[in-house]
């Protein structure tokens, strides 16, 4: 991906936005590593952007695309304009790069 010109990956600095909604999603959902928590599997987008105003929504949304090319999440619709279930990726233990 390129942004600016410059290519963009998921070793170079987050955007302050990506480390905010990234960090949201980790206090949110149980990692495949957590055994014994009582936090759910997953997130449900409808859910999560509920009282939001739509430039939050969006902007999340935008967010989780972004992890979810970099294989921190996984995101699952069922049927067009249907509701994104929010799962945890390959890569979601992992912390976000500060360097």
């Amino acid at each position: 991906q390129e942004a600016g010109g410059e290519l963009v990956s998921s070793s170079t600095k987050w955007h302050k936005h990506t480390v905010k909604v990234f960090s949201m999603l980790k206090r949110n959902i149980a990692s495949e590593e957590e055994e014994d928590t009582e936090k759910p599997d997953h997130l449900s987008y409808n859910s999560l952007s509920k009282g939001c105003s739509r430039r939050t929504a969006v902007g999340v949304f935008f967010e989780m695309l972004q992890l979810k090319t970099w294989d921190f999440i996984e995101l699952d619709q069922d049927e067009a304009y249907g509701d994104i279930k929010i799962t945890a990726g390959p890569r979601f233990a992992e912390s976000p790069p500060t360097n």
